[in-house]
């Protein structure tokens, strides 16, 4: 958990975009680490929701959502599906708030990898 999250929980949003930004555009970016990066355009995408700033979380959701696809995170790009639905459907955008085939196929897939014994 970033200290972005632990903001976000006790409803600080303007320090938790803060931190996510900071720590999304100095450390991940700089050390190369993607999988970081596409988890702070995630949390981004979350704070951007909590204030109702739907087309930024949107945004953000699919700068992750790419990012996670480019590596095979399959979690990652679960989760941007699922964050995506409040999203789209804030914003009158029914259909793509609906699940697609594609994503209950990403469901089962991480359904069938978590019960799977994990050493």
């Amino acid at each position: 958990m970033s200290l972005g999250n632990v903001c976000q929980s006790v409803s600080e949003y303007e320090k938790a975009r803060e931190y996510s930004r900071v720590h999304l555009l100095i450390i991940i970016k700089e050390i190369g680490d993607r999988n970081g990066e596409a988890t702070c355009y995630t949390n981004l995408a979350t704070v951007c929701r909590s204030v109702g700033e739907y087309e930024k979380a949107r945004e953000y959701l699919e700068k992750s959502l790419v990012l996670f696809k480019k590596m095979g995170g399959r979690n990652g790009e679960a989760a941007c599906y699922t964050n995506r639905g409040p999203v789209c459907q804030s914003v009158g955008e029914y259909e793509k708030a609906r699940p697609s085939s594609k994503l209950k196929c990403v469901f089962s897939n991480f359904a069938i990898w978590l019960k799977r014994p994990h050493n």
